[in-house]
């Protein structure tokens, strides 16, 4: 059950949209790396298993930055998502 006292529209304006990046690497997460990623200030969370690390910020530029990094690893891969609030309700009231 999903209960708020708002408009979506006012709901959206409210919360920042959140930007996860998953990184992949061709062997497990270097700890240098992943030390950094958790020391960072600007990274709302980390999320490590195997090879892949996820992280979510609110700002593009973070990642950016964070991309410069892990290029210097083995990485062979990247994937993006935005998650908006807007989609997430919209989700829930399809179902």
């Amino acid at each position: 059950n999903i209960s708020f006292n708002s408009s979506i529209h006012n709901l959206a304006k409210e919360i920042n949209n959140m930007y996860k990046y998953r990184f992949t690497f061709k062997r497990i997460v270097p700890n240098d790396f992943l030390k950094l990623l958790r020391e960072n200030k600007n990274i709302d969370k980390v999320i490590s298993k195997d090879n892949n690390v996820q992280i979510m910020v609110k700002d593009k530029n973070t990642f950016f930055d964070i991309f410069k990094i892990a290029i210097n690893y083995e990485l062979i891969d990247i994937k993006m998502s935005n998650s908006k609030l807007t989609e997430l309700f919209e989700r829930i009231i399809e179902s």
